[in-house]
């Protein structure tokens, strides 16, 4: 449930802290990093309320836990605006495992055939021809065609 700016924040503070210590799992360190991003990157009270209550009926102790994490870690999380642009260029870029240097996009090269490509259904004859004006415009089309 986390926006793109909050996404940005919370790769950055991901890639600064150390996810394996001995207290925390890795799960919830992982949730508390998000949570924490959520609730700090938002002046809403009602959607800290409603986090607190989904995470305390599906893990007992979360918030407990959390506050106790967070009276430590808390000031490790301070995202600057410079951090955050960056990280949201490489987070926008076209998935690249490679690190190609040119990568094809061929979303454009399939629209630029479909744009080139002729209709694949012949157009209709008008509605006020007789059938022997039909029959002509369709042996005329059928010839174009070939």
């Amino acid at each position: 449930m986390l926006n793109e700016y909050e996404i940005v924040a919370w790769s950055l503070w991901l890639d600064t802290i150390a996810l394996e210590d001995d207290d925390y799992t890795v799960e919830e360190k992982t949730l508390f990093t998000a949570f924490y991003v959520k609730i700090s990157l938002n002046n809403d009270s009602s959607l800290q309320e409603i986090f607190e209550a989904f995470f305390n009926h599906y893990m007992p102790n979360f918030i407990q836990k959390f506050n106790n994490w967070i009276s430590v870690n808390s000031n490790s999380f301070m995202p600057h605006p410079v951090e955050m642009n960056q990280k949201y260029i490489q987070l926008s870029r076209p998935y690249n495992p490679k690190m190609e240097q040119d990568i094809v996009e061929y979303n454009y090269i399939v629209d630029d055939i479909l744009q080139i490509s002729p209709p694949y259904q012949l157009p209709a004859a008008p509605n006020n021809l007789n059938e022997e004006a039909k029959e002509l415009h369709r042996k005329e089309i059928e010839g174009t065609n070939k």
